[in-house]
């Protein structure tokens, strides 16, 4: 009985360099294709950080507007209010007498 290889292994170089070559293209394309789907990725996280940061700024900006607009209002209100207290008291001491100057020392 004659046992038959199912090939010979040193005679098989030329189907061992088309593996190898098929082997090498497919690794290739597969890595340009990783490449371009990670720099598609990157591009989009990049451009995702460069919204949240000018939402963040945009944010606290308008905070910041918010805040001195509030604080105008406040001193707005307030020399408003004085101004009507000093009115009203110079008319008030106008109608009842009441001298609102400071005594001078004698």
């Amino acid at each position: 009985m004659k046992v038959l290889w199912s090939g010979n292994p040193f005679g098989g170089w030329k189907t061992a360099l088309i593996f190898l070559a098929g082997g090498a293209i497919t690794g290739a394309i597969t890595g340009k294709a990783l490449d371009f789907y990670c720099g598609q990725v990157e591009q989009r996280l990049i451009r995702l950080e460069r919204e949240r940061v000018e939402r963040e700024t945009r944010e606290r900006e308008r905070i910041e507007r918010e805040k001195l607009e509030r604080e105008a209002l406040e001193r707005k209100r307030i020399s408003r209010e004085i101004a009507l207290e000093s009115n009203g008291t110079k008319k008030s001491s106008k109608l009842f007498g009441i001298r609102t100057t400071a005594f001078k020392p004698i």
